[in-house]
């Protein structure tokens, strides 16, 4: 997905429950953008200008999380996070 100074793109994901996913954020903005998926700790990013974090991620239970972006320390929803049954 993709910060801008707009928000990110795609605001909504979709991934299997029990099945690891990469996520790749690369901020296309001039600030320090944050992503990070509400109600599940240790799951976020944060990436300076210019630059692509990846983070690797397993997530168990099916739901759906929301998600927040923006810059760091600021973050303000920005979609959904579909977490989908086996």
């Amino acid at each position: 997905m993709t910060a801008t100074a707009c928000g990110i793109s795609p605001a909504d994901l979709s991934v299997r429950a029990g099945e690891w996913t990469l996520i790749e954020f690369v901020n296309d903005d001039t600030t320090v953008r944050e992503w990070m998926v509400d109600g599940v700790p240790n799951l976020d990013i944060v990436a300076r200008p210019g630059q692509t974090a990846k983070l690797r991620l397993q997530l168990a239970e099916p739901g759906s999380y929301p998600i927040m972006s923006g810059m760091a320390g600021e973050g303000e929803m920005a979609g959904m996070l579909q977490v989908e049954a086996r």
